[in-house]
């Protein structure tokens, strides 16, 4: 299926990546706005983040079984992407409960089996944190809070939070992909300084948008 066309048709999903999305117009995502369902805080829509992050893991592929936490998930469109291609144990958080089902209705629509959790970033504990081996956020970084909420979960992954009290699991990595906000830029450069091995990826694609953006990858496989 041609993705730039089945996107800007009238056609009210599209393929990308081998996974089907609703857009907001579908007829699904309309009963479920009639059945009260009705997303806050950013959580209408899928956002050009997440497509940027499907694109830098089909370069950069998971390993097969990884356990993967999406932060701010929305519709949950990459856990359903990391379970489909990499067989991910996933599991998506957002703090909306509104957003649930949304998520619930693009894994079906794909055969995907995924674990939803209503919760903000600022309720995950170092336990939570260290159960996974890959952790993604796509535009989630757009302000100051946020930031702050990430480099916090950043350092439970390395074990530098509360005392070192709650050591690393085991090698994991921090996934974030964003358009380019300023906020997101800054933790970049703040986290540049205790870990080297950070990689800002650019990324340009046309499809299924033209989207411009970049992908923040964290490596923690120590005590920072």
């Amino acid at each position: 299926m041609n993705q730039a066309k089945s996107f800007k048709n009238r056609q009210r999903s599209f393929w990308v990546d081998g996974i089907n999305i609703v857009k907001p117009n579908h007829p699904s995502v309309h009963a479920l706005q009639e059945k009260g369902f009705r997303p806050k805080n950013f959580g209408c829509r899928v956002w050009p983040g997440s497509y940027l992050m499907m694109h830098y893991l089909r370069l950069n592929p998971l390993p097969t079984g990884a356990r993967v936490l999406e932060l701010g998930a929305g519709w949950g469109v990459l856990t359903t992407y990391v379970s489909r291609h990499f067989q991910a144990c996933a599991t998506a958080l957002d703090i909306d409960t509104q957003v649930l089902p949304y998520q619930k209705l693009i894994a079906d629509r794909n055969n995907i089996n995924i674990t939803s959790i209503a919760s903000g970033l600022e309720e995950i504990s170092p336990t939570d944190i260290n159960q996974f081996d890959y952790i993604l956020g796509a535009d989630i970084c757009y302000n100051a809070t946020m930031k702050s909420h990430i480099k916090r979960l950043i350092r439970f992954g390395c074990g530098t939070y509360n005392d070192n009290q709650h050591p690393p699991h085991k090698e994991k990595r921090f996934l974030i992909s964003d358009t380019g906000r300023k906020p997101f830029t800054e933790l970049s450069t703040e986290l540049a300084e205790s870990f080297p091995q950070l990689r800002v990826t650019n990324l340009k694609i046309d499809l299924p948008t033209k989207t411009q953006g970049y992908v923040l990858e964290v490596p923690i496989s120590c005590q920072c």
